[in-house]
């Protein structure tokens, strides 16, 4: 009985860390090297909602994973890193963690959150329209730059007010943003430019 339940789970297990895998959303080198020092709950976490979105779809998915909810994850996720390297910091430096290490840790809290915005407004796509997401990480970076004011409550009300835009769901992605400090990839802020670029040309 003991063997079959054994079976299951490491059954269960490849199957998590296979359909991470097929979405591409982290490599088979990341895979490894989390795997390798033990730090193994962003990858069933990832598996939890990618599983979430395939077999019920992102709507539903984001009403199972919210924000409250994404947080904890990622203090879980958290709290499991610096638990697997409080070795080095007991033995000699944080800088000896290995560098391939901490880079697919901070890929799977960046993932985490790109889930998360998918979750609410569907995939990061290039239209003609600025989309929700997109305006909240540009009066994000306006306000990093001090040209808006900061506050998180000001802008979320502010794009709300000139869009049909809910007010708490834009303060969550500009608090993402602030998370990660801008933290999107490189592919996604040239996408949110080339719609700048059409919204000048035409002006």
């Amino acid at each position: 009985m003991e063997n079959k339940e054994n079976e299951q789970i490491l059954t269960d297990v490849e199957k998590a860390f296979q359909r991470v895998l097929d979405s591409k959303r982290l490599s088979l080198e990341e895979i490894i090297v989390l795997i390798q020092y033990g730090v193994t709950t962003g990858i069933v976490f990832i598996n939890q909602i990618l599983q979430t979105i395939e077999e019920r779809g992102e709507k539903a998915a984001s009403k199972k994973f919210s924000g409250d909810q994404i947080d904890i994850l990622i203090n879980s996720i958290n709290s499991e890193f610096y638990y697997r390297t409080g070795h080095f910091y007991a033995n000699g430096s944080g800088l000896l963690i290995p560098l391939e290490l901490s880079l697919a840790h901070m890929k799977v809290i960046r993932l985490i959150h790109e889930l998360d915005s998918e979750m609410l407004y569907g995939k990061f796509e290039l239209g003609t329209e600025i989309n929700q997401r997109e305006l909240a990480y540009l009066f994000s970076a306006l306000a990093n730059g001090d040209i808006f004011h900061s506050s998180a409550d000001l802008l979320a009300f502010s794009i709300a007010e000139v869009t049909n835009y809910s007010e708490q769901s834009i303060r969550r992605v500009i608090l993402d943003f602030k998370k990660t400090n801008g933290g999107i990839e490189n592919e996604e802020k040239k996408k949110i430019l080339k719609k700048i670029e059409k919204l000048f040309d035409s002006f």
